[in-house]
């Protein structure tokens, strides 16, 4: 727990420069954290190797990198089309080392990682995004956060035990009325400090947050899967106390995405 809290009180300030400053900086912060992510999951599938770590850094800078010239979703869709055949060539090239099981993991990883991590820059660089992209960390480590709390206190039925033991129906209850909570308070304190309003309602702003709070839960549900499948305990050890990039960013790669979509096109 110690490991846990001193981390964060390190981290969180790094993360509110990147997220104020956004830009480059931001940007370039998301490829190195896509990057580490990827070859965690490699390495967690025991089938790493330079060529996939090569090949999905490159795939990852090149997608990263067209957000620099405001890119379209023609131009992503157009990296992801190449991040597929670059990883089939390569199959092809390095037929003796690499399998249909290998080109499989890297397009994998790179739309699990990679792909929905761009989310995060798509929505800080949107209309108010130096606000709204905190609403999803809001929805997910505020969530995680408020559901472990809730679930030592309260915590008796088990939500997923063979995936995740300690998680419980209460917690996760607790964790997603947490973050609507937490977001309606920051909705209060961005316009008290900042005189800029979400121009959403409090009840539309509960259920953004609460259905990618939700989300959140799956997030860190699926990287659980992933670990039990594959017998690691955790994807890494670059936070102590936390694990890997992918053990700390589980969540916010499902809330991002959800957190964007909902505000451009249902909000």
């Amino acid at each position: 727990m110690l490991q846990r809290i001193v981390t964060s009180v390190i981290g969180f300030p790094l993360i509110v420069w990147l997220l104020i400053s956004g830009g480059a900086a931001l940007l370039a912060a998301l490829l190195c954290v896509a990057v580490i992510g990827m070859c965690e999951f490699h390495k967690a599938t025991g089938r790493a190797s330079m060529l996939k770590t090569v090949v999905c850094a490159v795939a990852a800078a090149g997608y990263f990198g067209l957000f620099l010239w405001h890119s379209t979703t023609t131009d992503v869709l157009a990296v992801i089309a190449l991040t597929v055949i670059v990883s089939s060539i390569s199959l092809v090239v390095c037929r003796k080392t690499v399998d249909y099981i290998d080109s499989a993991l890297m397009i994998m990883s790179f739309f699990y990682v990679a792909f929905l991590l761009g989310f995060v820059f798509m929505l800080r660089e949107g209309q108010s995004g130096v606000f709204l992209v905190w609403l999803a960390f809001i929805a997910a480590w505020g969530a995680d956060t408020c559901a472990y709390f809730t679930g030592m206190l309260f915590g008796k039925r088990k939500l997923c035990p063979e995936l995740s033991p300690k998680k419980t129906i209460e917690g996760a209850i607790g964790g997603v009325l947490g973050a609507v909570v937490l977001a309606i308070l920051f909705q209060i304190l961005v316009y008290h400090y900042f005189n800029y309003t979400f121009d959403l309602a409090n009840s539309t702003l509960a259920v953004i947050v609460a259905i990618a709070a939700v989300l959140s839960i799956f997030g860190d549900l699926t990287a659980s899967a992933i670990k039990r499948q594959t017998g690691v305990k955790d994807f890494g050890k670059l936070f102590p106390g936390h694990g890997g990039i992918l053990d700390r960013f589980d969540s916010l790669l499902f809330t991002a995405p959800a957190i964007y979509i909902m505000l451009n096109y249902f909000a």
